[in-house]
């Protein structure tokens, strides 16, 4: 979802109030549409998500210089290895911008832009494509390998509950 907030600075500016943090907007949303999914799950579902699902993370926003540069680029899925579980997790990463509201673009000044993970989206991840790494029949009859180098940890084969 691509999504035009004002920012918090602006509304704070505009009651009177200052010295407001503008960090990690669009991180904050993403986190509470995948925790609204798990809250909104039934707990079998949940359950199996977390036995055999890939898990779904919500890492730090990735902040666009322009426009252009916001605008181009979809929301970042992006699967890497987590050392301590031994497992993949797909991190989800915003493409935000931010105008500050002393800016020269008249209406465009003290806004957000941010490229979001839906509730609706979350929440497929529980039921469908969280699922299919490690539990669909293609995962079954070639079992995934994590992609550590001799450097860090060893390649291990991820037999399947």
């Amino acid at each position: 979802m691509r999504v035009k907030l004002k920012s918090r600075e602006a509304m704070y500016a505009a009651v009177g109030r200052a010295n407001v943090s503008e960090e990690d907007v669009c991180f904050e949303i993403n986190q509470k549409a995948v925790d609204r999914a798990l809250a909104a799950a039934p707990q079998r579902t949940v359950s199996r998500y977390s036995r055999v699902g890939e898990p779904l993370r919500v890492g730090p926003d990735i902040v666009s210089g322009s426009g252009p540069a916001w605008d181009f680029p979809p929301l970042n899925l992006t699967r890497e290895c987590d050392g301590g579980s031994r497992r993949f997790v797909t991190v989800v990463r915003a493409q935000s911008l931010y105008t500050p509201v002393d800016c020269a673009l008249g209406h465009l000044c003290g806004s957000h832009y941010c490229k979001l993970l839906s509730p609706a989206r979350a929440m497929e991840w529980l039921y469908l494509d969280g699922l299919r790494l490690y539990l669909s029949l293609a995962s079954k009859a070639n079992p995934v390998e994590l992609p550590f180098g001799s450097q860090n940890l060893p390649s291990q084969t991820i037999l399947h509950p």
